[in-house]
């Protein structure tokens, strides 16, 4: 009988816990795969606020470059002989409502192939080896 009381008692708690987690802040989520500009290849000011990108291609993410690329004769099957390597930009302006001020916002970059850079405002925001 005390094992019976026991678990109910944790139902419960699971139970109560389930409803408490609704009366949280709500949240939205936004996904931004449209309004993107890319340009393949190295850019020393891309990160800059003001850098002028207008020449850039538009895009949608997920992209992939290699796609658009002629193949690779003596590349290597596994990649589909595409020319997956190399240094591109992706940039994009978010306007953020004033309603938004002195919130917490999470930006999830995912999908990125290799050794992305993440810039917010002109500032590198964080970096990693993979993707």
């Amino acid at each position: 009988m005390k094992l019976g009381n026991y678990l109910t008692q944790i139902a419960t708690a699971f139970l109560l816990f389930g409803c408490l987690s609704t009366l949280g802040q709500p949240r939205e989520m936004i996904t931004l795969q449209s309004g993107w500009k890319f340009a393949k290849g190295s850019n020393e000011k891309a990160a800059q606020i003001k850098f002028d990108d207008s020449k850039w291609q538009d895009i949608t993410v997920p992209h992939d470059w290699a796609i658009g690329e002629p193949t690779v004769i003596d590349g290597n099957g596994d990649t589909g002989k595409l020319p997956w390597k190399g240094e591109g930009w992706y940039r994009k302006t978010l306007n953020i409502p004033v309603a938004w001020s002195g919130k917490n916002i999470i930006l999830i970059f995912d999908g990125i192939l290799s050794r992305p850079e993440i810039f917010l405002n002109g500032q590198l925001a964080g970096k990693w080896d993979y993707g």
